[in-house]
């Protein structure tokens, strides 16, 4: 424990020294010293809290199908959650689904004892892979269910290490896991951790909740308008980089929609500096386009996801940077889903799940895209088959959110909750 308590103090330093140069580690500072304050003024007695933890955006993306499920529920619960990461705790603080929304502090048993104290949650919902010691401790002590959601683990993670005992002891402190895959209950159980369910990945529904939803981009049409579109989403430099070749011979006639992960203008201009077609910004347009235009840069938040809807060809970036962004939202609508190949592709079970499937494909450099970009746009019956593949694979895998969100109910309503599957 003290080592896990020094890497701790260790890393909030290390934030606080970068909050003096970095915008989103000063919101993050500047957050988790009003999280007291924040839940002195919205905590009322009578309510029955339920507390979400998410790491960021992503991970409350799985966890919402959970919440509005819980919501619904008789038991008038109120859904607190909190962020670490600022990205996530900006994009959500006025999201009518939640009754709370702060950060959470340092992972330290002052911390967790005044949050506690202060929240008095009757369960408590970590989506992922978020552990947290000294959170857990507190609960455990105050019998509070702790439950872990979309869980999923790796065996080259500090648990199943040699060394891994502490951590191994912050796994068997959660209730109740329900997880993505069955690599991780293996090993979960491998350690003596039995109340675990395979359940898959919430994501999933909130994705096809996304696409029952999905409104028409009228923009979006008028510059595709007869053409086939490949949308490249939450794109990085290197990705740009993979495909500028491609885009600039651009001899299918394609139009093209590029939608950067950060949207500031060293970006942008990175884009414009490396493509020779003819290019315009969402925010340039005015009254309409011009047939010339090829290429289409989002400089606009809050639409990739039903802009994945147009592609002929829907690329996801970030395998080549900090990590993979979100598949399901473009492979729910049944068209071919390329990403960057790297090792940590392996980490996220809906990669590993599409690839296995050959609903999406990994693209290791341009002469690899060349040739799948080829194929798919040649050979129909290859590119229907690819496309049947990466729906099916979503459609097969719906329903996570409601059994989660039954078992925690049931786990509520019972009168000692702290009891496992």
């Amino acid at each position: 424990m003290l080592i896990y308590n020094l890497i701790i103090r260790a890393y909030n330093f290390l934030i606080y020294t970068t909050a003096l140069f970095n915008r989103k580690a000063s919101h993050m500072i500047s957050g988790r010293k009003n999280t007291f304050s924040v839940l002195h003024k919205i905590r009322n007695p009578g309510d029955r809290v339920i507390w979400f933890h998410c790491a960021s955006l992503g991970e409350f993306e799985q966890g919402r199908p959970v919440m509005e499920i819980l919501k619904r529920d008789p038991g008038n619960y109120k859904i607190y959650v909190s962020f670490f990461s600022s990205s996530g705790y900006e994009v959500k603080k006025d999201d009518p689904l939640l009754d709370g929304l702060f950060y959470l502090p340092a992972d330290t048993r002052v911390n967790a004892a005044r949050l506690i104290r202060l929240m008095k949650p009757e369960i408590a919902i970590f989506v992922k892979y978020e552990f947290w010691y000294h959170f857990f401790k507190t609960c455990n002590q105050q019998n509070i269910p702790v439950i872990s959601i979309s869980t999923i683990l790796r065996p080259d993670q500090v648990f199943f290490k040699s060394f891994g005992g502490f951590y191994r002891k912050m796994l068997r402190m959660v209730d109740a896991y329900y997880v993505q895959n069955k690599q991780t209950e293996n090993l979960l159980r491998g350690i003596g951790i039995n109340q675990v369910q395979i359940t898959g990945d919430t994501r999933i529904d909130r994705v096809h909740k996304i696409k029952t939803d999905q409104r028409r981009l009228p923009v979006i049409e008028e510059f595709m308008g007869t053409n086939r579109m490949i949308v490249l989403g939450s794109t990085w430099k290197p990705d740009i980089n993979l495909w500028k070749s491609f885009i600039n011979g651009n001899k299918n006639g394609y139009k093209y929609l590029i939608a950067p992960h950060h949207i500031d203008e060293g970006n942008l201009k990175y884009i414009e500096h490396h493509l020779s077609i003819k290019q315009i910004r969402f925010s340039k347009i005015k009254e309409g386009f011009s047939e010339s235009y090829e290429v289409l840069i989002m400089d606009h938040i809050g639409l990739l996801s039903s802009i994945y809807h147009y592609g002929y060809v829907n690329y996801v970036g970030g395998s080549f940077s900090e990590g993979l962004h979100n598949i399901l939202e473009p492979a729910v609508y049944g068209a071919p889903v390329l990403i960057g190949k790297d090792k940590s592709n392996k980490k996220y079970q809906e990669a590993v799940g599409l690839i296995e499937k050959r609903g999406a494909f990994e693209i290791a450099d341009s002469s690899e895209l060349e040739r799948v970009m080829n194929e798919l746009s040649e050979n129909s019956s290859f590119y229907r088959q690819v496309s049947d593949a990466a729906q099916q694979y979503v459609e097969l895998n719906i329903g996570a959110a409601g059994k989660i969100g039954s078992s925690i109910i049931s786990i509520l309503n019972r009168e000692n909750a702290r009891i496992g599957f």
